[in-house]
């Protein structure tokens, strides 16, 4: 889904901010967060830039980064 290309603004910590970085960052929140789910709400695009906005949800079942778990 992503292209050869894609730039990830901004990379999440620790990570390149291409499509593999990316994909690092993803597996990263499956593992911190029970349940982790991520919901597209809204899509804007306008010649080759395209900005989504976002729902993630899960429970806080790991570390992620400096966040200890919340159980929540």
């Amino acid at each position: 889904m992503l292209s050869d290309n894609w730039i990830n603004h901004p990379a999440d910590p620790g990570r390149e901010n291409n499509r593999e970085g990316f994909k690092g960052g993803v597996q990263d929140f499956h593992a911190a967060f029970e349940g982790f789910d991520i919901r597209r709400d809204a899509m804007v695009s306008e010649g080759d830039l395209v900005v989504c906005r976002i729902t993630m949800s899960g429970r806080h079942v790991g570390a992620l980064g400096d966040w200890q778990p919340s159980g929540e």
